[in-house]
């Protein structure tokens, strides 16, 4: 929780300054946010605080930055836009799911989606997902998605739990 809060207080979110979050707690938060003319709230719902994983800090930053930032593009101007990110303890790992209420991605882009060179943006380069996973990969994680165009996208991460 600790990355993720870096994340939202952080000016990487479309370069302003997105939340302030309070010291990580279990339960739910809810973080209104309007950068650069976006609209959003962002909810935050971790069963618990103390969600510990072995992975380098920067490493996790980029891959917080750039599934939230995905997810304020693909929600763009519309009203009541919505950002839920769920930590969920999954035995061995923790599942993060960042979702979104955004435009979606259709089925032809679903296929490219985690391959370099692939984007979606004018003047984007087609890295980042493609980072996130390589990322994720190397910590033993694991990355999935579902999309539906028009309605939404959520990314599920299944991550390794820190052995303690």
């Amino acid at each position: 929780l600790a990355v993720l809060q870096d994340v939202l207080a952080s000016e990487s979110l479309t370069g302003k300054a997105a939340a302030q979050v309070a010291q990580p707690k279990s339960g739910v938060r809810l973080i209104p946010t309007r950068i650069g003319g976006f609209n959003y709230v962002i909810v935050v719902n971790a069963e618990k605080s103390d969600s510990y994983i072995m992975a380098d800090k920067q490493q996790m930053l980029r891959v917080f930055n750039n599934l939230i930032n995905n997810s304020v593009q693909a929600i763009g101007k519309r009203e009541n836009g919505r950002i839920d990110i769920n930590i969920v303890d999954n035995g061995p790992t923790w599942r993060v799911e960042v979702a979104d209420n955004g435009s979606g991605i259709s089925d032809e882009q679903a296929k490219k989606i985690f391959s370099p060179s692939f984007t979606t943006k004018s003047g984007g380069m087609g890295l980042g997902l493609a980072m996130v996973r390589n990322i994720l990969s190397g910590i033993g994680a694991v990355i999935s998605f579902t999309s539906r165009e028009g309605e939404g996208t959520s990314f599920f991460m299944e991550i390794p739990k820190l052995s303690q």
